[in-house]
C-alpha cells in the first residue's frame, strides 16, 4: 500500500529543558495513546513507567514481537507505536509496513539502539514517522511522541555522520525532509 500522507513541514521540537511546559498547552485534551513494541520486558516496563509519568500520554498496550505489535495495533488503534527494530517473529521494518497498511493514521516512532544506514533506510521506506535512539532523555521522548502525533516527522541526530547525513539529506515518506529536531542526548 502506498503511503499517501500529506507532507508536513518539519519543525523543531522544544528544547529538552522544558518540553512538558511547552507541549502541555499544545497537547490534545485526551492523552496520546501509545503501544509499546519491545521484546525486552524490563525495557517495556521502564518505557511504560517513563511515559505514564506524563499526563499527556497513556500507554494502552504492549507487544513483545513484531507479529504481536501488528495485532495489538489493529485491535487498539493507538495514536502512536513506539517500535523497536530488532524483534522476533517479524522485524521492525516489516511490522511498520504491516501497521501502516492496516492503520495508516497510526504514527510509528522507532526507538532503537542501532544506527545502521540500511536499517534506517528500510525503516523510513516502510513508513516510520520518526527515529530515535534508546539513549534519549524522557522529556525528549515525550517531545518526539507529541511531534509525530501532530503529524510532523521526527529525527534525532546520531553520532554516526552517515546516519546524520541520511536523516538530514534524504527524503522520507511523502517527500518530507527528516532533518534533526533535538540535540544529541548523552
Amino acid at each position: 500500500m502506498e503511503n499517501t500522507r500529506e507532507a508536513a513541514p518539519f519543525t523543531e521540537a522544544p528544547s529538552p529543558a522544558s518540553p512538558t511546559e511547552t507541549m502541555t498547552a499544545a497537547s490534545p485534551v485526551a492523552p496520546v495513546t501509545v503501544v509499546l513494541a519491545e521484546d525486552i520486558a524490563i525495557l517495556r516496563k521502564g518505557l511504560r513507567a517513563t511515559l505514564q509519568a506524563f499526563d499527556t500520554v497513556e500507554v494502552v498496550g504492549e507487544a513483545q514481537d513484531g507479529l504481536e505489535a501488528v495485532a495489538v495495533v489493529e485491535r487498539l488503534a493507538p495514536d502512536v507505536v513506539l517500535m523497536d527494530l530488532c524483534m522476533p517473529r517479524l522485524g521492525g521494518a516489516e511490522a511498520i509496513a504491516a501497521i501502516k497498511a492496516i492503520r495508516p493514521r497510526t504514527r510509528v516512532l522507532v526507538l532503537t539502539a542501532g544506527v545502521e544506514v540500511e536499517q534506517v533506510r528500510a525503516t523510513l521506506a516502510a513508513g516510520a514517522d520518526g527515529y530515535l535512539l534508546k539513549n534519549v532523555a524522557p522529556e525528549a521522548l515525550l517531545a518526539a511522541v507529541l511531534q509525530v502525533t501532530a503529524g510532523r516527522p521526527f529525527g534525532q541526530p546520531c553520532v554516526c555522520p552517515e546516519i546524520a547525513a541520511l536523516l538530514i539529506g534524504d527524503r522520507g515518506p511523502a517527500g518530507v525532509s527528516l532533518s534533526t529536531a533535538l540535540p544529541d542526548t548523552p
